[in-house]
């Protein structure tokens, strides 16, 4: 393959028409939808030179809800639509082989049927937290889970597919075999860096010689899984030039293990940009093959750092190909100021475990609602253009003003406060959350671009916040590091000059302080709704936003977008 450009698309579940979200009891299974297919095709029509698509299960035994599968033949022509919805729109196909290991459990769930299996890991240890031990590996399970990535990576070739990826990180399946946290074996596969990599080579090696050169293989490897007794940089240097000599054409440098350091593998906002580039640049000087690097890599301008610095061959990129698809070509024209950068919010993975993502089924991302929804989504001129009046200049308000004007119709803005943004400005002002300001400011330039007029000093006549999990887990850490403690189910019974009383235990608990912070949600301002209401009994209203219920930008966004695209 001759890619156009350096930068490809990572893997990342689509979680759409899978597992519990399924529409279809086929989907359920694990076939490809339609909903799929158009995201691959937004993501390739963006310019990404190549699109490394869904994690795909290998072997029956190992699939799980919310993965693709690619352990039947039948399951051939929903991926070929994957790959022909990539190449139609200029981007090269792949798609990424993982087994779980011991991540599942012996009950699957999620699925369209239930059902009893016998996981396996390289040794008889637990995945995090749970009770569960997969049974070690036997030499015949081993020969067994090789002859499932072969053949489900015959499966994407047949497909149209021009290279597969081996999910070799992230404490996966393949990643299990090369972490000492989770390989304890004293055979042939275990007890020394070499021997650890020797499961994964078997796979790669076996692969190249069914497949041939013509079918590239990519392998994702963890340079460090950042927990006691698991993968190093130092491993990695030695396991490395294996993956090359075994057969590999390019090696995917990122981190972390999902169990034990959740916070790394999707690193969020409180984290430093481009974690693994150095981690990359000591790989690529023990390897002659190409280096891909992601891991929190979303501006095209460090991206380029990074390339011009020799510390990567190429740059992989997913939750900011799932803000803005059309970043690669933004970038490419200098139109840098149009580009929806990632806030590195994580609410794109917290969506999977949310109730109005088991409602939708669909991935959502803060600052593109029409995520997983391009087909629905797509803008049409409005049958009756109308004046309307948007009040308030949140992000709710901003969006559906944006897109009511794209439609043909006539918008005021109106904001009481002196700027545009509304609680996303205060937000922006938090320690670490700096560059949240640059969104705002990209969608006010996106209204001064259109006809929508705004006006601000314009005044007409929580129930409950979620933090998305990978975010909190890496606050959490920082508390710990900090030496910072926190008070479970203590409720505050007095607050005074000098500290807070709690309930703590059987008698009140003094917590001294120079200042309290309350943090007790906030309910919705309905004044104005009402007034309109009681004065203008034909006048159609629509509420979003905080004004309906506050809740998180997400849902802001989300309703702003819909409610646009409704009048």
């Amino acid at each position: 393959m001759e890619l156009k450009n350096r930068l490809v698309m990572a893997p990342m579940m689509a979680l759409a028409a899978f597992g519990k979200a399924a529409i279809t009891e086929e989907e359920r299974e694990g076939y490809v939808s339609s909903r799929v297919m158009d995201w691959f095709a937004e993501i390739a029509k963006g310019g990404v030179s190549l699109v490394l698509g869904e994690s795909s299960t290998i072997l029956p035994e190992s699939h799980a809800a919310s993965r693709a599968g690619a352990f039947d033949d039948k399951f051939i022509p929903g991926l070929r639509g994957a790959a022909e919805a990539m190449h139609q729109n200029g981007a090269y196909a792949a798609f990424q082989l993982l087994h779980h290991g011991r991540i599942l459990t012996t009950h699957r769930r999620g699925l369209a049927h239930s059902e009893v299996i016998d996981p396996v890991g390289p040794s008889a240890i637990p995945w995090g937290r749970r009770r569960e031990v997969a049974r070690e590996a036997s030499k015949a399970d081993i020969k067994h889970l090789v002859d499932g990535f072969v053949e489900a990576a015959r499966r994407l070739r047949d497909a149209g597919f021009d290279a597969v990826e081996l999910k070799g990180a992230h404490g996966y399946g393949i990643g299990q075999f090369l972490s000492p946290h989770s390989n304890q074996r004293t055979d042939e596969y275990g007890g020394t860096p070499e021997k650890r990599a020797r499961f994964a080579c078997e796979i790669i090696t076996a692969i190249k010689e069914r497949l041939g050169d013509d079918f590239a293989v990519i392998f994702l490897m963890s340079s460090s899984e950042y927990i006691k007794d698991g993968i190093t940089l130092e491993d990695s240097l030695i396991q490395a030039p294996l993956f090359a000599k075994a057969g590999a054409d390019a090696l995917h440098v990122e981190g972390g293990v999902a169990d034990m350091t959740p916070y790394i593998t999707n690193p969020c906002y409180l984290l430093p940009d481009a974690l693994f580039a150095d981690d990359a640049a000591a790989i690529k000087k023990v390897v002659s093959i190409p280096v891909i690097v992601g891991g929190k890599i979303g501006d095209p301008v460090l991206a380029n750092q990074i390339l011009e610095e020799g510390k990567a061959d190429f740059i992989s990129m997913a939750r900011p190909l799932l803000a803005d698809p059309q970043l690669p070509n933004k970038a490419r024209e200098g139109r840098l100021d149009e580009i929806k950068y990632c806030l590195w919010c994580n609410n794109c993975w917290d969506m999977t475990w949310r109730e109005n993502f088991k409602k939708r089924g669909i991935r959502s991302c803060t600052v593109n609602p029409a995520l997983m929804r391009e087909r629905e989504f797509e803008l049409k001129p409005a049958d009756s253009p109308k004046k309307v009046l948007v009040a308030g200049g949140g992000l709710a308000g901003m969006e559906a003003a944006k897109v009511l004007d794209q439609r043909g119709h006539k918008v005021i803005l109106c904001e009481k406060s002196r700027e545009l943004g509304g609680q996303w400005n205060i937000a922006s002002q938090i320690k670490g959350k700096e560059h949240y300001a640059r969104f705002r400011d990209q969608m006010i330039r996106d209204l001064d671009r259109s006809g929508v007029e705004t006006s601000t000093l314009h005044e007409l006549g929580r129930n409950h916040r979620f933090m998305e999990r990978y975010t909190l887990a890496t606050l959490r850490q920082k508390l710990v590091e900090n030496g910072i403690y926190i008070y479970a189910y203590a409720p505050v019974e007095r607050i005074c000059e000098d500290g807070v009383y709690i309930n703590h235990g059987p008698e009140l608990f003094f917590l001294k302080a120079d200042t309290v912070v309350l943090a007790i949600g906030v309910s919705p301002q309905r004044k104005l709704l009402e007034e309109l209401e009681s004065t203008f009994s034909n006048l159609k209203i629509h509420t979003i936003g905080d004004c309906a219920e506050p809740r998180d930008a997400a849902e802001a966004m989300r309703e702003g977008a819909e409610t646009g695209r409704a009048i």
